[in-house]
């Protein structure tokens, strides 16, 4: 297929896998963080709320949340959740769900997915050299009723797109705290910068500023889990002004401030 180059370079990780009940305490709203999330209702009802929709969360559907997505979600009384975190990335770290034009959504067989459901969690953190192929298939397989989502005459324009601004989206994901202009992007592909601000903007879904700037919050959330860092250090190694204007740009971003960021749960279903 045509977008095979693309999918060749996929690099997934579950960082953990449960079946959870719920109840009305299931109510957080405005929040993300660095994984992304596949939900599915076992018995019982909920909700979650993501890019402008409400989706609800019931058997016979399965839910994928793509990670930095700020999400609310609850419960109005109870909810058995079947739920995985796990990081999806394509070349240079692009987001897969950023390439993927699917939807959130997808009717699945409910025994078919409770079985791989179970055979993930007993395979997650089982040890030996067999599990890392073990889980990652798994996971794949949980995964393909929402790549089916997907048109494909979408997927070949944005595989033939970013396969031109290949190198661009890389130098971000790799540097976000460089202070490289539109210009200077564009020149690293080839292309004029009107031409490579358009062809950025469309198939990213945003412009190359806008994705920088995502960049960097999600460098500033591994940093303000994974280290003791205080925000005045975390803003000058990615290239903002102070604390002041990271605190800003973060919650502009994530919809709560780094200090309540750092405080949140790790294994939030």
């Amino acid at each position: 297929m045509a977008w095979d180059p693309i999918l060749s370079s996929l690099r997934v990780e579950v960082t953990v896998c449960k079946r959870t009940p719920l109840d009305s305490r299931w109510d957080h709203a405005n929040y993300s963080d660095d994984v992304c999330r596949l939900y599915y209702a076992e018995s019982g009802q909920g909700f979650v709320t993501h890019h402008g929709r409400e989706y609800e969360l019931r058997p016979g559907f399965l839910h994928a949340i793509p990670a930095h997505t700020v999400l609310s979600h609850r419960c109005p009384k109870r909810l058995m959740q079947h739920w995985v975190h796990f990081r999806a990335e394509l070349f240079g770290g692009t987001s897969l769900f950023d390439w993927l034009p699917c939807q959130y959504e997808a009717r699945v067989e409910p025994s078919s997915i409770l079985a791989l459901m179970e055979q993930l969690r007993q395979a997650w953190g089982s040890g030996g050299p067999g599990e890392t192929f073990e889980v990652n298939g798994l996971l794949l397989q949980m995964l393909a009723p929402i790549v089916r989502t997907a048109d494909a005459e979408a997927m070949t324009r944005k595989h033939t797109a970013l396969q031109r601004i290949r190198t661009a989206l890389e130098r971000i994901n790799a540097r976000p705290d460089e202070s490289l202009g539109v210009a200077a992007l564009a020149d690293l592909v080839h292309l004029e910068r009107t031409r490579f601000t358009r062809l950025f903007t469309e198939h990213m879904g945003m412009a190359p500023a806008r994705y920088r700037q995502r960049k960097r919050i999600e460098k500033a959330k591994e940093r303000l889990w994974n280290s003791a860092d205080t925000l005045e250090t975390i803003a000058a190694d990615l290239g903002f002004a102070d604390g002041f204007h990271l605190s800003k740009a973060f919650k502009k971003a994530t919809g709560i401030s780094p200090k309540a960021f750092r405080t949140l749960p790790r294994r939030w279903p």
